[in-house]
This record gives C-alpha cells, sequence and structure tokens, in this order.
C-alpha cells in the first residue's frame, strides 16, 4: 500500500529527477500527479522537465521514453535560438496540456506554489516557438507582475533574464544576471 502513495512516488520522483533519471523522474511524478496534496507539485515538476532550459538532457529523454499515445509523427520545428531547439513541438504538447491538468487543483493551491504556478506558465510561454515576440512579451508581463509582489523572488528574475535572451536583449539579460548576484545569500 505504501507503494503507491503519492507521497512516497513525488519524493521518488524528485530523487530521480536530481539524479538525472529522468524516465523514473516522469514515471513517479505521473503517479503522483492525481493527488489532491502532491499532484500540483508533481504536475509543476513534470512541465519542468519538459520545457527545461536543459533540454538535452531532460525533455528530449522523457519524451522519448514515456509510454503514452502520443504518436511521434511530428518531430517539432527547431530553432536555433537560446534553448528552444531542444524543446520538440510534442514536448510542448505535453507540457501544455499538463498546465491545463493544473485547473483542477485551482482551489487547492497556497500562495507559495500559486507563484511557482505563474513561473511554470511563463516559461511554457517563452518556449513556444510560434509568435515568439508576443509570448516573450506576455512571458515578461507575467514575471513582472510576480516582481511587483515580491520584488527579490529568483526564479522570476532568472525567468526575466531568460525572456531577455529569448528577445535577443542579451545586455537587459546581463544586467538581470547581475541583480541576482547582487542578493543576499539567505538559507
Amino acid at each position: 500500500r505504501a507503494a503507491s502513495h503519492a507521497g512516497l512516488n513525488f519524493c521518488k520522483g524528485k530523487l530521480a529527477q536530481y539524479q538525472n533519471d529522468i524516465v523514473l523522474a516522469v514515471n513517479s511524478y505521473n503517479l503522483a500527479r492525481k493527488d489532491a496534496v502532491f499532484g500540483v507539485s508533481a504536475l509543476l515538476a513534470l512541465i519542468e522537465i519538459y520545457v527545461n532550459t536543459d533540454g538535452d538532457r531532460f525533455a528530449a529523454k522523457a519524451h522519448d521514453d514515456e509510454d503514452d499515445d502520443d504518436d511521434d509523427d511530428d518531430q517539432g520545428n527547431e530553432d536555433s535560438t537560446y534553448h528552444q531547439a531542444y524543446v520538440s513541438a510534442d514536448a510542448l504538447r505535453v507540457a501544455n496540456a499538463l498546465n491545463n491538468e493544473i485547473s483542477q487543483f485551482e482551489h487547492l493551491i497556497d500562495p507559495a506554489t500559486t507563484l511557482r504556478v505563474k513561473i511554470v506558465r511563463a516559461k511554457l510561454l517563452l518556449a513556444k516557438l510560434e509568435d515568439k515576440r508576443n509570448n516573450c512579451d506576455q512571458a515578461m508581463q507575467m514575471l513582472i507582475d510576480i516582481l511587483d509582489e515580491q520584488k527579490d523572488y529568483i526564479p522570476a528574475l532568472l525567468g526575466m533574464a531568460q525572456a531577455f535572451l529569448i528577445d535577443g536583449q542579451h545586455t537587459k539579460a546581463k544586467n538581470a544576471l547581475k541583480r541576482l548576484t547582487k542578493l543576499p545569500f539567505s538559507h
């Protein structure tokens, strides 16, 4: 009975993700994603795997090895810009479906997790190949709204730097990262 507990599967998924065993991580998170307590965190972890900036390690391997009813006839458009070459159209489709699943847990999400959901949704916008300029602007606006709530929220600052890189504004990305380095360390 303990082997099927969502909390155990979520922890197995997190451990496997940190050990770069992405196939086991995806399988474990999939077992935990329908739970009321661990479901949102498992869904967010799955989305981050599929739309990770280190997609060569995560998204491609996880998508190739996952056993679901996706067909592989669409290889996706590859773009040579920052990190998007690694995010295939299939991985984006799966990530968007997982994002839609989060809506069934909206009433259970606490404020800290709400920020994580917003960050992941901004990353999804940045990963889309079509209408890149508009998606980048929408993602930046989402991240600015988060930074209005919490001035030094590190995932939002990092997301802004990524958005600036994707938009081709390398100096602004560098300045956003400098702002991160000036933040006081807190454990």
